[in-house]
């Protein structure tokens, strides 16, 4: 006797309220933590802030982690949406490096640096995944900047193309380092600026430094028109 086992495939198909619930709970999420920290919020947290029951944040996410992890994928995804538009956009790599610089000191003045460490500490898949990010992607990214600043003749030619990209997002990490913002006398705004500076004079050609130094002591050809 031979038997034929078929396979059915059930398709679920969500209701847009799902969706649009499933987004609300984000949000809420990202104002709780961007403003005490990650540990510092609970799911009772978000339910008294949106008032509505626990049961309806699990009906959309897993557990806490779950909302980690999707959290820092939307905040990603749109982070990248904007860098890869300054890039298109700049006619430019050294106005570009100054644009990315505004977007992620705004970014970063909107969210209490413990976010960070507990993101290290607490929730190591969600953290994997930023690693990920960075080392796959905004890692290519300063890479493929300094190779069109070359081709503009603004970056030198004979630096060790990886090493500076390796360096540029090892600054870049340092803004993120709770301890290392706190033990200096000066905002994020001040810190990030002198190391963007000293990145370009370190691999600008003389064109380039005069072009970032036309650019700092005109802030309007800068002008910052992205939603960071």
């Amino acid at each position: 006797i031979m038997e034929t086992c078929k396979t059915k495939i059930v398709s679920i198909v969500l209701h847009p309220k799902f969706f649009i619930m499933q987004e609300e709970i984000l949000t809420q999420f990202k104002l709780l933590v961007f403003k005490r920290g990650i540990k510092a919020v609970s799911i009772d947290d978000i339910a008294r802030e949106m008032k509505i029951s626990k049961k309806t944040i699990y009906q959309h996410f897993e557990d806490k982690e779950d909302l980690v992890k999707k959290l820092l994928k939307k905040h990603l995804d749109e982070h990248k949406i904007i860098i890869e538009k300054i890039h298109e956009e700049s006619e430019d790599v050294i106005r570009e490096l100054l644009l990315i610089m505004q977007c992620s000191t705004h970014m970063l003045t909107q969210i209490n640096p413990i976010v960070f460490e507990d993101l290290k500490h607490y929730y190591k898949k969600a953290w994997n995944n930023f690693e990920e990010f960075k080392k796959e992607y905004v890692l290519g990214r300063i890479k493929k900047t300094l190779e069109k600043g070359q081709k503009q003749k603004l970056i030198r030619k004979n630096i060790p193309l990886d090493l500076m990209a390796q360096l540029r997002l090892k600054e870049i990490e340092l803004l993120m380092d709770y301890q290392f913002i706190r033990s200096f006398n000066m905002s994020i705004q001040e810190i990030q600026k002198n190391i963007t500076e000293y990145f370009i004079l370190g691999v600008g050609t003389p064109k380039g430094i005069k072009k970032m130094y036309e650019y700092l002591e005109n802030p309007e050809k800068i002008k910052f028109n992205y939603n960071c």
